[in-house]
């Protein structure tokens, strides 16, 4: 028969064992995520499959078709008139969709990572309200001018799909951005209490 401390031995190694095979798989499923395309370049799908890859594939999406709408009336007269308007609208969602587009392949080649020292999530939130305003105006101004034609309807009404998905982008974003202010905040007062107590002895 063991002994009561031969006992515990084999138990701590069963547990030691467990844990080390818990973190390897941890860690294989991070490694997971990258996957290889070519040489030393990886696509993080985790970024894919996230709220904000899914943002911002949506917002890829909509500026896309808001630009292809506002290309496909043909009223010289009506594009004549509020020829500005139109310019507007097409600088909003053309400027949208390559910021986005930039944006996704910097998240999904893992460049944010890479590159962590960067505050990307301060960019994030200022390009993210500055399209929030843009779109607002444009959509609204191209639904107002839209002469009866069908282009510029879909046009503003991909545009305000869009306003609507960039505030919710902006929202989870700037909660985010916030945690990660008021966790660095509190780990600062932290120190600074650990030091005091520290300097009074």
């Amino acid at each position: 028969m063991m002994s009561a401390s031969t006992t515990a031995e084999v138990a701590s190694t069963a547990v030691d064992v467990t844990t080390a095979g818990g973190a390897g798989n941890s860690d294989e499923n991070k490694d997971g995520e990258m996957v290889q395309i070519w040489r030393f370049i990886y696509f993080d799908m985790s970024f894919v499959r996230s709220m904000f890859g899914i943002f911002v594939a949506a917002e890829l999406g909509l500026s896309l078709l808001a630009l292809i709408s506002v290309s496909v009336p043909k009223d010289e007269g009506c594009a004549f008139l509020h020829s500005s308007t139109y310019s507007y609208f097409e600088f909003t969602a053309s400027s949208c969709f390559v910021v986005n587009l930039v944006w996704y392949f910097l998240y999904l080649l893992a460049v944010t990572r890479k590159l962590g020292f960067v505050r990307w999530d301060i960019g994030e939130v200022i390009w993210l309200g500055f399209y929030i305003f843009n779109y607002l105006i444009a959509s609204a101004v191209i639904a107002k001018d839209a002469c009866r034609q069908g282009g510029y309807k879909a046009a503003a009404a991909f545009g305000f799909l869009c306003f609507f998905v960039l505030i919710a982008h902006a929202f989870f974003a700037g909660r985010l951005l916030l945690e990660k202010i008021r966790g660095g905040r509190s780990q600062q007062t932290t120190n600074k209490t650990a030091d005091d107590e520290e300097n009074k002895y």
